[in-house]
């Protein structure tokens, strides 16, 4: 028997080493992207509206005195008047044109993220799993770098570039990085190890909320350099992750060399007893001589690929269609319209961020325990009566019951602790478990793929959506999660605990 299944501890310091530099050198990243702009939301708007100003010819910051008679011009006016700080938090909502060009700000990221399904399996193929990572990560750094030249050439569109830029490489660490993960994770730890990446980016997301304080850099010269954090993880990934080997499974069954993939395996095991391991992919390696390399259009000819993909996408689906990108995006801005602070709402964020890391931290101890089924179902039913309470109680605060908003901050900390616990990180372990070898790198990138895709259209609809149906907005996010939590209910078998092959196989009984 290999050491996964003989009873010994498989977790050595060398895999958890691997797994950790690839999971801060990627995940950590794209959580702090997600939410570095909210603390400094203001201060962006306000940057959005002197780039405005000066194509206007107009003097930013004036102060127009409308008392003497002298007619103003609107635009001028518009983009160049000094505004109050405690004016601040209806910038967005009194100009549409400064609203839509925050909302493609914030929602272009997610273009990036579609654009990279259509690199991913190709550069995976070419440069493996590993090499892969090597070259996003420099990508990355790339990146961060045009969109931080956008302050300095004061340029919209420079933001904008730089912002798809950072989707497209965030799209393909999120579609890498879990397969790399599960791939050199033996069976017993491949749902604890593929949820550290979430962990790292919740980590990034509570760096990037506490970073992001007017106090320390979300204010108008720090935010650039607030920007400019996250290439630097990727420079730790590539000094540190060449000392770590290629995927195994990917020498053996891809590359077929077996002297690779032992060597490799005992560098992770730490041990020479790795044939049961090798046993197992020799067995995958002669199933798959009688198939093809599986593409994202393949993907939808075969059966029970299929199949997978379906199972794949719900727990997807349920993540972006939860509302979770909102509450990420906007968070600030939601708990200054219930009666917040701008320090209190971004204080309240951070916290908020904090609670979603000890989320993750439960989920890493329950997913291989409870099972990753369990956890879908019960995050559903958490997250939809915490948007159920959520609805209520902004109802209640319009009305003007002033405990209720307080009653609405909790919701969405409930909201974020059934998230991160049960379908947050579940939704990343799942792609990687429910594919043989020859289809992963295709499904993961279309997985990501609607991620993405999700992520745009909540973030561009939900500003757009809001003004129309105020608080009853979240009662769509209901409407989806029944759906998928139904879907899941009825068709996902439980992976825990099972080899590839194993759920393969119980995945073509259910298609008999």
């Amino acid at each position: 028997m290999g050491l996964g299944e003989n009873g010994n501890s498989p977790l050595t310091a060398t895999l958890l080493f691997a797994v950790l530099i690839t999971s801060f050198g990627t995940w950590f990243p794209v959580g702090f992207v997600t939410v570095a702009m909210n603390g400094p939301q203001s201060v962006i708007v306000n940057w959005l509206r002197s780039v405005q100003c000066s194509k206007f010819g107009g003097t930013f910051g004036h102060v127009f005195n409308r008392t003497n008679g002298t007619e103003i011009d609107s635009d001028l006016w518009t983009w160049c008047r000094h505004i109050l700080e405690e004016d601040e938090p209806f910038m967005l909502s009194e100009n549409l044109h400064l609203s839509s060009m925050w909302a493609v700000g914030a929602a272009v990221v997610n273009v990036g993220g579609l654009a990279s399904i259509f690199v991913v399996v190709p550069l995976v193929k070419m440069l493996g799993l590993k090499r892969a990572l090597l070259l996003i990560s420099i990508m990355n750094i790339i990146s961060i770098g045009i969109f931080c030249l956008a302050p300095v050439l004061h340029l919209y569109e420079i933001f904008v570039v730089g912002r798809i830029v950072i989707g497209f490489t965030g799209a393909m660490f999120m579609t890498v990085t879990p397969m790399y993960i599960s791939e050199i994770s033996p069976v017993v730890l491949r749902g604890a190890m593929c949820t550290i990446p979430m962990l790292l980016m919740v980590t990034g997301s509570v760096t990037g909320s506490g970073l992001g304080l007017p106090e320390v850099l979300g204010n108008s010269w720090g935010w650039v350099y607030l920007m400019g954090v996250p290439a630097l993880p990727s420079m730790v990934l590539l000094v540190l992750l060449p000392f770590c080997p290629e995927s195994p499974r990917r020498l053996f069954i891809v590359k077929q060399d077996k002297a690779a993939a032992k060597k490799a395996l005992v560098w992770l095991r730490r041990t020479e007893e790795v044939e049961c391991e090798l046993e197992g992919m020799q067995y995958e390696l002669d199933n798959r001589k009688h198939q093809h390399q599986l593409s994202v259009t393949t993907l939808f000819k075969d059966k029970l690929s299929r199949s997978s993909l379906w199972l794949a996408i719900m727990p997807t689906v349920a993540r972006q269609s939860s509302g979770n990108m909102v509450f990420a995006f906007y968070s600030t801005s939601i708990f200054t319209g219930v009666g917040l602070s701008n320090q209190g709402a971004n204080f309240t964020s951070l916290g908020l961020w904090a609670l979603c890391l000890m989320g993750t931290l439960l989920s890493l101890v329950l997913v291989d325990r409870a099972g990753r089924k369990t956890l879908l179902l019960v995050g559903h039913a958490g997250i939809i009566v915490s948007l159920a309470l959520f609805v209520t109680f902004s109802a209640l605060t319009k009305e003007g019951y002033e405990w209720a908003k307080y009653g609405n901050v909790a919701c969405v900390f409930v909201f974020f602790a059934f998230f991160q616990a049960g379908i947050a990180s579940v939704a990343f372990v799942l792609p990687s478990e429910l594919f043989s070898q020859e289809a992963r790198s295709a499904a993961t990138s279309l997985v990501s793929a609607v991620g993405a895709a999700g992520s745009l259209i909540t973030t561009l609809c939900f500003p757009l959506l809001v003004p129309i149906l105020e608080e009853y907005t979240y009662i769509i996010f209901i409407g989806c999660l029944l759906f998928t939590g139904t879907y899941l209910a009825w068709n996902l078998p439980e992976t825990k605990g099972r080899t590839i092959n194993e759920i393969q196989s119980i995945l073509r009984k259910k298609l008999l």
